[in-house]
């Protein structure tokens, strides 16, 4: 047998990964219009009786009105047809009687955002169902994952699983609306970097975003406040928590193992997104390193493999004091040691000061600061702000000259601001199995 996958986009790129895990006897080919020779009106000519798989929901009429148009009548939802076979899949492969709880992986980080939540689920009794958002994630997740129940789903798809009983996820997404949703999000400082991620539409993100999950964790007051103000543009209003953060209380508990094994250095940690260009950071690497400093260099790691990326380390291919650091995540020697982390809007710039009571410095080459319902990424109690590469110098200078006055001063924020410090993991695991049994009595 033989499938056909129209159009090939994520979704449908996607639903290869799929039938490739539970039929894996079924061959797959791609209808593709980018591609003259596997375009429709190509397929149109040779004709098979092959199923053709529609693989949008977003463009399903359209597609359908042109496969009608060229009298092919052998197509089905190919999302639908997944969605149902997925579901079969889980009642079939699960342990226990009662639906488990999906924990979607989406490859970052190690999934550091999630902790152990899964795992001390399964000290409760409950069955986890890891959705892996493509095969790469599956590989990325193989130590985890052995011996466990495990989809390859994601996007669209995920509307369609119904045989759970709670999603839990770190960055939302639309899932069935006969289940709940529960947001650990996977940074702490979302959304307040929201303005610089999508200027001109990001209060549409937001909304979407909250629109879509039943109960979101926030990590501290400034977050909290935000989303809550957001509440009254929305039509389906979700739990807001004040749960805290995983991923900052999992950073200060190494902090605190390492103590005494590192001690501050000439080091600066440089962690961008994208307000920097090349020119920026190289011309700022070489004005740090002039100052006997060395510089971690660190980007997001979908960007480890851009153009830019690439030649910034060439440029300093041999630099001593220049490191590209491409690890999943930033080591406990390099936020031990580092004076300091320079950022645009990385949530970095929130979860290095909490954790190591060191100041971030904040590059802001923009006339105004942007802010979302009245707050702004850039908080004073935490850092310092930079408007051009000078201040950056000036401002190094300043923190190594106040680290014990900032050790008391971040602490003294982090204890009065931050929810559920250093003990998220215990909150959040109670909340859910609170929302498990109240759905179970229901």
């Amino acid at each position: 047998m033989k499938y056909y996958i129209y159009p090939k986009g994520k979704n449908g790129i996607l639903l290869a990964d799929v039938i490739s895990q539970i039929h894996p006897n079924i061959e797959i080919d791609f209808i593709d219009d980018n591609n003259t020779e596997s375009s429709i009106e190509n397929y149109a000519k040779k004709r098979t009786n092959d199923l053709i798989l529609i693989a949008s929901t977003q463009y399903k009429l359209n597609i359908i009105e042109k496969l009608e148009s060229l009298n092919i009548k052998n197509y089905i939802d190919g999302l639908s047809l997944y969605g149902k076979e997925l579901n079969k899949f889980i009642i079939s492969n699960k342990k226990l009687d009662k639906k488990p709880i999906a924990f979607l992986l989406r490859g970052l980080a190690n999934e550091k955002h999630l902790s152990k939540l899964d795992m001390s689920l399964e000290e409760y009794g409950y069955e986890i169902l890891y959705i892996c958002e493509n095969k790469k994630v599956l590989e990325l997740n193989k130590k985890r994952l052995r011996n466990k129940l495990i989809i390859i789903s994601g996007h669209e798809l995920l509307s369609y699983l119904t045989e759970i009983s709670l999603f839990v996820t770190t960055n939302g997404g639309i899932t069935n609306s006969k289940v709940k949703s529960f947001d650990v999000r996977h940074a702490f400082c979302e959304p307040l970097h929201f303005p610089y991620l999508n200027p001109e539409n990001y209060q549409i993100i937001l909304d979407k975003y909250m629109n879509n999950v039943d109960y979101i964790c926030t990590s501290c007051t400034n977050t909290f406040e935000v989303m809550n103000m957001n509440l009254k543009y929305l039509i389906n209003k979700p739990i807001l928590l004040k749960a805290g953060s995983l991923s900052l209380d999992r950073y200060i508990k190494l902090v605190n193992e390492n103590k005494g094994n590192f001690e501050v250095k000439n080091k600066v940690i440089v962690a961008i997104k994208d307000v920097f260009n090349k020119k920026d950071i190289i011309k700022l690497s070489k004005l740090l390193i002039s100052k006997n400093l060395k510089v971690i260099f660190r980007t997001h790691p979908d960007f480890f493999t851009s153009l830019d990326s690439l030649e910034i380390s060439e440029y300093f291919k041999n630099e001593k004091n220049f490191v590209f650091d491409k690890n999943s995540e930033m080591s406990i020697k390099d936020r031990m040691e580092s004076l300091t982390l320079i950022t645009d809007y990385s949530s970095l710039g929130y979860t290095y000061p909490l954790s190591t009571l060191k100041f971030s410095i904040i590059y802001n080459p923009f006339k105004e600061e942007k802010k979302i319902h009245g707050y702004s990424f850039f908080d004073e109690n935490i850092h310092l702000k930079a408007n051009t590469i000078d201040d950056i110098v000036s401002n190094i200078e300043n923190i190594r000259e106040h680290q014990e006055e900032n050790i008391k001063k971040i602490k003294k924020y982090r204890e009065k601001c931050v929810f559920n410090l250093e003990k998220s993991e215990e909150f959040i695991l109670n909340q859910i199995i609170g929302i498990l049994k109240k759905h179970e009595s229901n």
